[in-house]
């Protein structure tokens, strides 16, 4: 819409120079046609035989033949020129921030990417570290138990003369493991200040166990 009427804006403005510039380039006296030496009609310039007219800041040139060129560069006002610069600078600023955002993007991803494999790397750490837990308590476990039936399987006379060699808590870890009874027997035939000891040691957990409640 807005080129039709810059085109019928035109080729009215081409009638009107044509006949402006017909009118003065003939000598009513019978000379001929002459160029008036650049005259001024309103918006009407004769410049070396060519008329200028200015349309808002542009121009249509009239040459001898009547043809009208349009300079469409001239049409553009400083304003929307500087607009378009505006216009054209912050199109460029969001591209570049769309760019760093993806930059930014594409880093998230990677310190993503690589604390996943870092967690599956610990868990498959933690994972072989509690199965190796696991076995050694259970070897424990069958080694206190054998210990325990080796105890068991001796005289009391014995076995309480080797519990005055061992060190406090293995004596009392061998001691709470073995039947009740046996267990009596060797600490009746050990001295009186092991066997009290040994006494207060089995029963502290119960005790501690009790305060707790």
């Amino acid at each position: 819409m807005k080129r039709v009427r810059l085109l019928t804006i035109v080729f009215i403005l081409k009638i009107v120079v044509f006949a402006l510039w017909f009118a003065m380039s003939f000598d009513f006296s019978g000379s001929g046609i002459v160029y008036a030496e650049q005259p001024v009609i309103g918006d009407v310039v004769v410049t070396d035989g060519v008329k200028v007219v200015d349309i808002e800041g542009g121009e249509v040139s009239v040459d001898d033949s009547g043809g009208i060129e349009v300079s469409t560069d001239s049409l553009v006002t400083e304003t929307e020129r500087s607009m378009l610069k505006a216009m054209k600078r912050r199109e460029n600023e969001l591209n570049d921030r769309e760019e760093d955002l993806k930059k930014y993007e594409r880093r998230l991803t990677l310190i993503n990417d690589e604390l996943d494999l870092r967690m599956k790397e610990l868990k498959a750490t933690k994972s072989v570290v509690d199965k190796a837990m696991a076995r050694l308590k259970s070897a424990e476990k069958m080694r206190t138990q054998r210990i325990v039936k080796i105890y068991e399987s001796m005289a009391p006379e014995e076995a309480a003369a080797r519990m005055e060699k061992l060190d406090e808590k293995t004596a009392v870890m061998i001691l709470s493991r073995m039947k009740e009874k046996k267990a009596g027997s060797v600490l009746g035939l050990v001295s009186i200040k092991k066997a009290v000891k040994f006494s207060q040691m089995m029963n502290k957990p119960l005790i501690n166990k009790k305060k707790r409640r």
